[in-house]
Protein backbone atom coordinates (compact mmCIF):
# COMPACT_ATOMS: atom_id res chain seq x y z
CA UNK A 1 0.00 0.00 0.00
CA UNK A 2 0.93 3.51 -0.31
CA UNK A 3 0.94 6.20 2.05
CA UNK A 4 -2.65 7.45 0.89
CA UNK A 5 -3.93 3.67 1.73
CA UNK A 6 -4.33 2.70 -1.84
CA UNK A 7 -2.83 -0.18 -3.75
CA UNK A 8 -0.67 2.41 -5.56
CA UNK A 9 1.00 0.76 -8.84
CA UNK A 10 -0.85 -2.74 -8.39
CA UNK A 11 -2.37 -3.76 -11.57
CA UNK A 12 -6.13 -4.78 -11.48
CA UNK A 13 -6.58 -7.91 -13.54
CA UNK A 14 -10.50 -8.53 -15.02
CA UNK A 15 -11.60 -12.19 -16.20
CA UNK A 16 -12.52 -12.55 -19.67
CA UNK A 17 -16.53 -12.96 -18.41
CA UNK A 18 -16.25 -9.46 -16.73
CA UNK A 19 -14.38 -7.53 -20.10
CA UNK A 20 -17.28 -9.75 -22.28
CA UNK A 21 -19.90 -8.10 -19.76
CA UNK A 22 -18.51 -4.58 -19.67
CA UNK A 23 -18.34 -4.53 -23.45
CA UNK A 24 -21.69 -5.83 -23.95
CA UNK A 25 -23.16 -2.95 -21.68
CA UNK A 26 -21.24 -0.75 -23.55
CA UNK A 27 -22.89 -2.19 -27.01
CA UNK A 28 -26.54 -2.32 -25.24
CA UNK A 29 -26.16 1.35 -24.62
CA UNK A 30 -25.57 2.57 -27.85
CA UNK A 31 -27.79 -0.37 -30.09
CA UNK A 32 -31.15 2.43 -29.32
CA UNK A 33 -30.11 5.05 -31.24
CA UNK A 34 -31.25 8.43 -30.02
CA UNK A 35 -33.92 10.16 -32.88
CA UNK A 36 -32.20 12.87 -32.27
CA UNK A 37 -28.57 11.64 -33.14
CA UNK A 38 -28.08 13.31 -36.00
CA UNK A 39 -28.78 16.86 -34.81
CA UNK A 40 -26.60 19.00 -32.26
CA UNK A 41 -25.85 18.44 -29.01
CA UNK A 42 -28.10 21.53 -28.00
CA UNK A 43 -30.62 20.76 -30.43
CA UNK A 44 -31.06 17.47 -29.27
CA UNK A 45 -31.32 18.50 -25.50
CA UNK A 46 -33.80 21.40 -26.33
CA UNK A 47 -36.09 18.86 -27.95
CA UNK A 48 -35.78 16.06 -25.66
CA UNK A 49 -37.25 19.33 -22.97
CA UNK A 50 -39.73 19.83 -25.34
CA UNK A 51 -40.73 16.18 -25.26
CA UNK A 52 -40.94 16.40 -21.33
CA UNK A 53 -42.97 19.66 -21.78
CA UNK A 54 -45.27 17.90 -23.60
CA UNK A 55 -45.94 14.89 -22.23
CA UNK A 56 -46.66 17.10 -18.67
CA UNK A 57 -48.47 19.53 -20.27
CA UNK A 58 -46.46 22.60 -19.29
CA UNK A 59 -47.28 24.35 -22.68
CA UNK A 60 -48.30 27.73 -21.27
CA UNK A 61 -45.15 27.74 -18.88
CA UNK A 62 -42.39 26.37 -21.75
CA UNK A 63 -44.32 26.91 -24.71
CA UNK A 64 -42.73 25.26 -27.84
CA UNK A 65 -41.29 27.10 -30.66
CA UNK A 66 -43.36 26.60 -33.99
CA UNK A 67 -40.01 25.50 -35.82
CA UNK A 68 -39.08 22.68 -32.55
CA UNK A 69 -42.90 21.99 -33.11
CA UNK A 70 -42.21 21.03 -36.59
CA UNK A 71 -38.33 19.33 -36.19
CA UNK A 72 -40.70 17.32 -33.67
CA UNK A 73 -43.40 16.32 -36.22
CA UNK A 74 -40.70 15.60 -38.54
CA UNK A 75 -39.51 12.94 -36.69
CA UNK A 76 -42.61 11.44 -35.72
CA UNK A 77 -42.53 11.88 -32.09
CA UNK A 78 -45.33 13.93 -32.16
CA UNK A 79 -48.61 14.50 -33.43
CA UNK A 80 -51.17 17.48 -33.17
CA UNK A 81 -54.60 16.71 -31.71
CA UNK A 82 -57.08 19.46 -31.45
CA UNK A 83 -54.16 22.11 -32.08
CA UNK A 84 -52.33 20.72 -28.64
CA UNK A 85 -48.96 18.19 -29.41
CA UNK A 86 -49.57 14.88 -27.99
CA UNK A 87 -46.72 12.29 -28.03
CA UNK A 88 -46.64 9.29 -30.51
CA UNK A 89 -45.70 5.86 -29.46
CA UNK A 90 -42.17 7.36 -30.92
CA UNK A 91 -42.12 10.56 -28.87
CA UNK A 92 -42.68 7.99 -25.39
CA UNK A 93 -40.11 5.82 -26.45
CA UNK A 94 -37.63 8.06 -27.28
CA UNK A 95 -37.77 9.78 -23.32
CA UNK A 96 -37.13 5.97 -22.05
Amino acid sequence: MDRRGGLGDVKHHVSREQNQAICASKICMTDHPTPFAHLGLEKGIALRWALRDIRARRLKLSPVSEADLAVLIDLGLIEMRDDVPVLTQAGSDALE
